[in-house]
């Protein structure tokens, strides 16, 4: 189906069948017409690793615009948006009858938007002013814009309270120093949501304000954060006087908080639904029980009786924060289930590092050098990545705090 001359798509069907068959259709058109995803890969083994590639995440982004600019203008792309910005404005359920047929093919990966689609537009679409709903909201879902989160800072990391970027009226537009850590996709990102502070340090939350800034602009800088990997997936980003228009501000002055809370609960309803509706993989298929078992059987380890007995409490973590997360999905977007969060992901974190730590006492000093023998090197990366997850989101003793204090009433 092609997109009209103004950018908006024709109706598509409400009948579920004739959608279905409509996307069914719209896919196999277009995939043969999308640019080839480089191969960014210094061999072919396969590299057992959490996260992309800074080189594999630059490549796949030409293709990624390509494959959403075709789903937006077929009008798959906002199912649930409003027509007058681009959606298709169905009901929810059509989100997850797409996807039922998207499953069925190999389509190009759309985390480089991940976001934008997934917390950041709904909360423009929610909080911002009218020109900012027309000037972003088509071209965010459309894959034109790529978004960034400028919200960690290096003394304000899981407490966001306390940023110091400051931001400082002058005019018509906000001048802004500071610096962000830890910032994902910053390197090519083309707009990013920042928290910095209007108010003085002493009002805390309530002395935060929030601003789409352009990526590109003159004092804005990006350097990568080389981790001990060796790859660089994450960046510190300096403002040096970086001037942003007023009309670029998203809410009120003093309001950032309450449009962070709001982008964490839209982000959190996206995690909903891409968990009620089982989006592929997972950070837990990565390091996977049978993943790992698949070690022990090549290594010739499946005799090793502690081996054995810590590969089954791997598997019983796994099964049970699989099974725990599918009980809660109904209500992953509830205030009162962040202690649950909470301990999700403290379970997964944990089984996380306990696959990395079953799979290196497996294959010994194999993991750190390329022996040529099967697995040898290729799990390092995760060895490596996986301490991140229980700093990244909020690190473990935060999570302790709420479970704490949101789930058991103890005191702060």
């Amino acid at each position: 189906m092609s997109a009209q001359t103004d950018g908006q798509s024709a109706a598509l069907p409400t009948d579920v069948g004739e959608f279905q068959s409509r996307a069914r259709q719209f896919i196999e058109s277009t995939l043969p017409t999308l640019l080839p995803i480089p191969d960014t890969a210094p061999d072919h083994r396969e590299r057992v690793s959490l996260f992309t590639s800074r080189a594999a995440e630059l490549a796949a982004v030409p293709t990624a615009r390509q494959w959403r600019a075709a789903k937006f203008d077929a009008g798959f792309g906002w199912l649930t948006g409003p027509r007058e910005y681009g959606g298709a404005g169905l009901p929810e359920e059509y989100e997850h009858h797409y996807l039922d047929v998207e499953l069925d093919y190999e389509v190009p990966p759309e985390d480089c938007f991940s976001t934008g689609l997934e917390g950041l537009g709904q909360t423009i679409l929610s909080h911002g002013s009218d020109d900012l709903k027309e000037l972003l909201l088509r071209k965010i879902f459309r894959g034109d814009l790529i978004t960034c989160l400028l919200f960690s800072e290096p003394g304000a990391g899981s407490d966001l309270g306390s940023v110091r970027t400051r931001a400082v009226h002058d005019g018509d537009v906000w001048v802004v120093n500071g610096q962000k850590v830890w910032s994902s996709r910053t390197h090519y990102a083309d707009v990013g949501l920042l928290l910095a502070r209007t108010g003085t340090e002493g009002e805390r939350h309530r002395g935060i304000t929030t601003f789409l800034v352009d990526i590109a602009s003159p004092g804005l800088q990006v350097r990568p954060l080389v981790e001990m990997t060796g790859d660089a997936g994450f960046n510190e980003v300096f403002f040096d006087g970086v001037r942003i228009p007023d009309d670029r501000r998203l809410g009120e002055v003093g309001a950032g908080w309450s449009i962070y809370l709001a982008i964490m609960a839209a982000s959190r309803d996206a995690l909903a639904r891409s968990r009620r509706r089982g989006r592929r993989g997972g950070l837990a298929s990565v390091g996977s029980a049978e993943r790992v078992a698949g070690v022990l059987r090549r290594v010739g380890k499946t005799d090793d009786p502690k081996l054995r007995q810590d590969w089954a409490r791997l598997y019983t973590a796994y099964k049970l924060n699989e099974l725990t997360s599918e009980r809660l999905a109904g209500q992953w977007s509830e205030p009162r289930i962040g202690a649950a969060r909470a301990m999700g992901k403290l379970a997964l974190s944990n089984a996380m590092s306990a696959a990395a730590d079953l799979v290196a006492r497996t294959l010994g000093p194999r993991i750190l050098a390329d022996t040529g023998e099967v697995d040898s090197f290729d799990w390092l990366p995760y060895l490596l990545e996986t301490p991140a997850f229980h700093i990244g989101g909020g690190t473990d003793q935060i999570m302790r705090n709420l479970v704490a204090e949101r789930g058991l009433g103890l005191p702060r």
